[in-house]
């Protein structure tokens, strides 16, 4: 039996002469590894499995950068909303022309505000 001081892990793989070993836990933690007797050259390497998860999380990464990245909108194509804001606030800056025009006519019934400036009052 071939015993090493190391945490039993399925990562670890030995083989002697090319042939490779079965591995099993020891002592309840430490990695053995049956080896037979007539073995000449033993060679023992761990494989990991973080390679997987290093890719997988270098993917998520690229992912939520790509996301993060900000969109440029094209004029004229806003969201919903914005549309009949727009077409809102031309009609207001319209209707507010006009009432300031009727309530100047209002306040002047001569018509003659602009000859006289500090008899007109403006609210």
């Amino acid at each position: 039996m071939l015993l090493l001081t190391e945490a039993a892990d399925p990562g670890w793989r030995a083989t002697a002469d090319g042939v490779p070993l079965s591995g099993h836990v020891v002592d309840g933690w430490a990695q053995g590894f049956d080896l037979p007797a007539s073995a000449h050259h033993v060679s023992i390497r761990y494989v990991s499995s973080r390679s997987g998860w290093l890719v997988a999380q270098g993917l998520m990464v690229l992912v939520l950068v790509v996301l993060a990245l900000p969109t440029r909108r094209r004029r004229g194509l806003g969201r919903l909303g914005d549309v009949d804001a727009d077409t809102d606030s031309e009609s207001d800056a319209e209707s507010d022309a006009e009432s300031d025009a009727e309530s100047d006519a209002e306040s002047d019934p001569d018509g003659d505000a602009e000859a006289h400036p500090e008899s007109a009052v403006r609210v």
